[in-house]
C-alpha cells in the first residue's frame, strides 16, 4: 500500500525477499528518503515503481518472472549493483558497467650520488636563477612547484651541475602520471545476470554471416528433406529398409529446418532491438515448440544415423548371405524405439526438467 513505509525516513536497508508480493503502489517508496539497499527478490509483482529510489545503491529483483519491464538507468542515478530477473534488463546498464581500467604511468625514481668534482663552490651564494638558467622555463611549464621545492630545500643547499635535467624529468613524469590517473573507467555499476551470446541485447544472431547461413540451411533443409520424405512415401517403388531409414533421417532433419525457421523469422523481425521482444519470445509457446522440434530433431537424427551405420555394416559383412538382412518389420521396431526416445527427451523440458525458456535460442542448456 501507499502508506506501508510512512514514518521510516531514516531506513537505509529494506529486505522484502520471498514475500509473495504481487503489486507495489507507485508511491510506496517515496517516504524512504534514505534508502540505499533494497531486496525485492523472489516476488511476483509485474511493475517496479521507481519514485523514491533516486538514492538507491543496491537493488535486487531476482527470480521474478512477472517483472518483464525494468526502469531505465535514469531512475537510479546512484546505483552501484543490480541483481535482476532477466539478463535483458542489464542491457540498458551495459554502458555503465566498468571496463578494465587503463594502466597507470610508472614513476621512475632517480637517485644521485654526485662526487666532489661535480660541485661548483663559487655558486654557494648565487641565486637560483644563476645556478639554474632554465628555472624561468620550468616555472612556466610546471607552475609554482619548482619554487616550493627551492623554498623547502633552504638557501644553504648545494646543487650539482646536472640537477636541472633530473628535476625536469621528474616533473614530466609527475605530469604524465597525473594525466594517466585522470582517465577514469567508463562506469561503476555491477549488473547480474549479464547478457551474452545466448542472451543477446541487439540481435538474436550477431553476425550477418551467421544470419545468412541460418536462412540458407533453413531453406535447404525444408526443401531438400521435404522432397525426400514426399518422394519416398508416395513413390511406387516398394519400401525397403534403406529407404525407410533414410525417410526417418530426412524427417528428423526436416524438423531441424523448422526449428531454424523459427529463429530466422524472430531474428529478422527484431533486428537491432531484440531485447525489447526477448522476454515475450522466450515465454511464448512458439519458443517451446521450436525448442521441442530442435531437440527432437537432434536426438532422432543421431539415433537414425547410428542405425543406418549399423545396418549397412551388417549388410556388407553378410553380403554373401541374402537371408541375413534386417527386415522392414524389425527396422520399424528399432525406429519406433528411436522415436520414443527422441520424443521423451524433447518432452522433458516441458515437464520441468530443464527449460526451453532459459535462452533466446530455446534450447535446454542447463
Amino acid at each position: 500500500p501507499e502508506d506501508a513505509f510512512h514514518g521510516l525516513p531514516a531506513l537505509q536497508l529494506l529486505d522484502l525477499e520471498n514475500n509473495g508480493i504481487q503489486k507495489i503502489h507507485p508511491e510506496a517508496f517515496v517516504p524512504l528518503t534514505q534508502i540505499e539497499d533494497l531486496n525485492l527478490g523472489n516476488n511476483l509483482f509485474p511493475v517496479l515503481p521507481s519514485r523514491g529510489l533516486n538514492g538507491l545503491l543496491h537493488l535486487k529483483t531476482f527470480n521474478n518472472p512477472n517483472l518483464r519491464e525494468f526502469p531505465s538507468p535514469e531512475h537510479f542515478p546512484r546505483i552501484q549493483s543490480l541483481v535482476l530477473s532477466y539478463a535483458y534488463h542489464c542491457c540498458a546498464f551495459l554502458p555503465l558497467i566498468p571496463a578494465e581500467p587503463p594502466p597507470r604511468a610508472n614513476l621512475h625514481e632517480a637517485v644521485l650520488f654526485p662526487s666532489n668534482n661535480e660541485f661548483d663552490m663559487s655558486l654557494w651564494n648565487s641565486s637560483l636563477t644563476d645556478v639554474w638558467p632554465q628555472l624561468q622555463n620550468l616555472t612556466q611549464k610546471f607552475g609554482t612547484q619548482i619554487n616550493d621545492m627551492w623554498d623547502n630545500f633552504g638557501s644553504d643547499f648545494t646543487y650539482p651541475g646536472n640537477l636541472p635535467a633530473y628535476v625536469e624529468e621528474y616533473f614530466e613524469d609527475q605530469e604524465n602520471a597525473k594525466l594517466a590517473g585522470s582517465e577514469l573507467p567508463p562506469g561503476k555499476i555491477a549488473c547480474l545476470p549479464l547478457p551474452g551470446p545466448f542472451l543477446p541485447c541487439q540481435d538474436l544472431f550477431d553476425w550477418w554471416t551467421l544470419r545468412c547461413g541460418v536462412w540458407i540451411v533453413f531453406l535447404l533443409a525444408m526443401l531438400g528433406n521435404g522432397t525426400v520424405v514426399f518422394v519416398l512415401i508416395f513413390s511406387r517403388s516398394k519400401m525397403d529398409v534403406p529407404r525407410f531409414l533414410v525417410c526417418n533421417l530426412a524427417a528428423a532433419d526436416f524438423f531441424m529446418g523448422v526449428y531454424l525457421g523459427f529463429l530466422a523469422v524472430v531474428d529478422a523481425s527484431t533486428l537491432g532491438e531484440f531485447r525489447m521482444y526477448a522476454i515475450p519470445w522466450q515465454m511464448s509457446v512458439g519458443c517451446q515448440l521450436a525448442g521441442f522440434l530442435g531437440v527432437l530433431s537432434s536426438e532422432l537424427s543421431v539415433y537414425t544415423l547410428a542405425v543406418i551405420t549399423l545396418e549397412r555394416n551388417y549388410a556388407i559383412t553378410h553380403a554373401m548371405h541374402l537371408n541375413k538382412r534386417l527386415s522392414l518389420k524389425h527396422a520399424s521396431y528399432i525406429m519406433a524405439c528411436g522415436w520414443s526416445f527422441a520424443l521423451s527427451m524433447a518432452l522433458l523440458p516441458l515437464f520441468g526438467i530443464s527449460d526451453y525458456r532459459k535462452f533466446a535460442i530455446c534450447l535446454p542448456f542447463e
